[in-house]
């Protein structure tokens, strides 16, 4: 009796949308600088769209984006003050999501409302939360952001889950074979410190294949869709953000930010010109990755010993908290 299966071995581990839920964390929407004070932007989330508005204060809010109405998109509206009015009868919606007033004078109907995401900005991107209260709060840089030069690139589009991108933290051997680090082998799986809603995880490293400098990394893993890193070379710090979205199930806005500390470089111009070195790095890290988030149909099937950092957090997506309680408002 041949008691060898052909079948695939694997433990599934749910992707977005999948029974209709989405993971309870923090999105990346946009960039805050494309959402100036007065401005109103429209974009795909999550199975639905979602209007980003700044109003009067300054704030950004992200609510749902079809006018309860008659369901016109609130994104080709206007902001008025601090709040969101529709274009086709100027229903107007505060911060709270609640109508405050409709264009004809008719009383608001109780029940007339969008859903109001919660809204932060953080490494120059505005990001919403899957939830009417966040779980969590994402983290900062170590350092102080009035000493920090940073620059966030306009996002790309990859063909995958958000939570896949994030899987390369725990993932330790890939940073070996796609991206030619130089480290031992032995105690990687004691690097990884696992948290409630999240990983950190802290190494050293020579860069192709230990023919380049030693840099300290600290990479923290928090929710589903935030990736940051902080690193020294030199005893210089520098951090990059991977801030993710999910526009469709199935699909990934990345946006990276990079950042250096400008009380480490002489002048500006010195700092500058580092930020801009590690701005090419990252890039170059993102290419060396993208073909492969791309095309991956992401299956964890038949995983060795090098993985158990890897198996621990897919079992933490699994039980990772999944709701959906915008869905009546958004599609």
């Amino acid at each position: 009796m041949n008691n060898n299966s052909t079948r695939r071995p694997f433990t599934p581990v749910p992707h977005e949308g999948d029974d209709g839920l989405f993971r309870q964390t923090w999105y990346a929407l946009c960039r805050s600088s494309d959402l100036p004070a007065g401005s109103v932007l429209g974009r795909d989330f999550l199975d639905g769209r979602v209007a980003i508005f700044r109003g009067a204060d300054g704030q950004a809010q992200v609510v749902s984006a079809y006018c309860p109405h008659l369901g016109a998109d609130l994104s080709v509206g206007c902001v008025t003050g601090n709040s969101l009015r529709c274009a086709f009868h100027h229903w107007e919606f505060g911060p709270d999501g609640r109508c405050q007033r409709t264009g004809t004078g008719d009383p608001t109907p109780p029940h007339a409302r969008v859903f109001k995401f919660p809204t932060v900005e953080r490494f120059g991107v505005v990001w919403a939360f899957n939830g009417e209260q966040p779980l969590f709060e994402l983290v900062e840089p170590s350092r102080p952001w009035n000493n920090l030069v940073w620059s966030t690139a306009p996002a790309f589009q990859l063909k995958t889950d958000p939570w896949i991108v994030c899987c390369n933290t725990p993932d330790w051997s890939h940073f070996a074979t796609v991206h030619r680090f130089g480290f031992e082998s032995e105690g990687q799986h004691e690097t990884l410190r696992f948290e409630e809603f999240g990983v950190r995880r802290t190494f050293q490293a020579q860069l192709e294949f230990g023919e380049g400098p030693q840099i300290d990394f600290e990479v923290t893993v928090r929710g589903t869709n935030l990736v940051l890193i902080e690193g020294s070379i030199g005893g210089q710090w520098f951090g990059v953000a991977a801030s993710l979205g999910l526009p469709r199930p199935g699909l990934c806005d990345f946006f990276i930010t990079t950042m250096v500390d400008r009380t480490e470089d002489p002048s500006e111009e010195a700092a500058t010109a580092r930020l801009q070195d590690y701005v090419a790095i990252s890039k170059r890290m993102a290419a060396e990755d993208s073909p492969i988030w791309d095309t991956i149909h992401f299956k964890p099937g038949a995983l060795t010993k090098s993985d158990r950092a890897l198996a621990r957090y897919l079992e933490q997506l699994r039980r990772f908290p999944r709701a959906h309680p915008s869905k009546d408002f958004i599609n």
